[in-house]
């Protein structure tokens, strides 16, 4: 145990080589927990993402939360509060500048959009929680409520972590989280490919299909192209040829391999990319992302899978780095 506890001080360090899907759950034992590579990564994710200037915080109950939310919220409290009004002027929220949240251990937040992304959906924790794991979710939640004008938080949340509060919201009746497949389709795009994806992804005539067993999203069409496919198990997306050309268009390495020019006739044929002639790639890749084949030039020429991460496929010689899905024959 004590080995296991000194590990946990290089999480970021494990995180690099960690894969952002698995086939098994997420169990939380104890707070050795806390240094895991799911949970370094999460966090590290909400802090790059777009913020809203309102935040509430609602307490744990059964998921995935956003298919059993209730939205009949009997009471909130205020814990923070526009510093530009003044200490009589009521706090007013409006829904659709709001970020809605669940508090979890030991992921601390768990935003209403991503509460089905793995390891978010797929892992559990004991109702009665230990100290140290309240402690990590209040110092979290404390630091990143300063990205907010306004937070309301649900009493159950304020008592469980102790925290103090300026008044009671005087129309909690009135907040309510609004179920937009858009908007949960653009979190989880940046949430998976970085900042932006979202609207370079999702843009035109947005047609979602749904299973009609789950009511999950499983296509997104521009029109009648396919973008991407939602993949069942872990809520990932899956480029299509549109997709990759969509997400192509960010800025810099981000997503992308770059390969040899020597090779790139066999990535166009939709071959697999082996480890000797990658060049370069982006620092944020881990195996099993979905990943865009770019030339020394930065032209497109294919999507597919990584099989390893952004130091390994630097720094071997031999293997395969990526399966590729499909190319883009000139």
């Amino acid at each position: 145990l004590d080995a296991l506890r000194h590990l946990g001080e290089y999480s970021e360090d494990l995180e690099k080589y960690d894969p952002r899907s698995k086939k098994s759950a997420f169990f939380y034992t104890g707070p050795e927990s806390l240094k895991r590579a799911e949970v370094t990564r999460h966090l590290k994710q909400l802090e790059n993402m777009d913020k809203k200037k309102n935040l509430v915080v609602l307490p744990a109950y059964r998921k995935p939360y956003s298919k059993y939310l209730s939205n009949t919220f009997k009471e909130f409290l205020v814990y923070a509060k526009d510093e530009s009004k003044g200490e009589d002027e009521p706090c007013i929220i409006d829904n659709k500048e709001t970020d809605f949240a669940v508090l979890d251990i030991p992921f601390c937040l768990i935003p209403l959009e991503l509460d089905e992304v793995y390891p978010l959906s797929q892992s559990d924790a004991p109702k009665i929680h230990d100290k140290i794991a309240v402690e990590f979710v209040r110092d979290f939640l404390v630091d990143f409520a300063e990205n907010y004008e306004n937070v309301l938080i649900h009493p159950k949340v304020l008592d469980e972590l102790e925290l103090d509060f300026i008044e009671e919201y005087e129309h909690p009746e009135e907040i309510k989280f609004e179920k937009d497949d858009i908007k949960k389709l653009k979190a989880i795009a940046d949430y998976q490919f970085g900042h932006g994806a979202g609207n370079a992804l999702f843009t035109g005539k947005i047609k979602i299909e749904k299973s009609k067993k789950t009511g999950k999203i499983r296509h997104v069409f521009d029109g009648n192209q396919n973008i991407v496919n939602m993949r069942a198990s872990d809520s990932f997306l899956i480029l299509s040829k549109l997709g990759a050309k969509r997400l192509a268009s960010l800025d810099g390495m981000r997503n992308k391999v770059m390969i040899d020019n020597s090779v790139e006739s066999f990535a166009r044929d939709g071959k697999s990319v082996f480890a000797k002639f990658i060049i370069d790639c982006d620092e944020n890749i881990r195996s099993n992302d979905e990943v865009l084949i770019v030339n020394e030039e930065g032209e497109l020429l294919a999507f597919g899978k990584a099989l390893l991460n952004h130091k390994e496929m630097l720094d071997f010689k031999t293997g395969q780095s990526i399966k590729t899905r499909k190319g883009f024959k000139k």
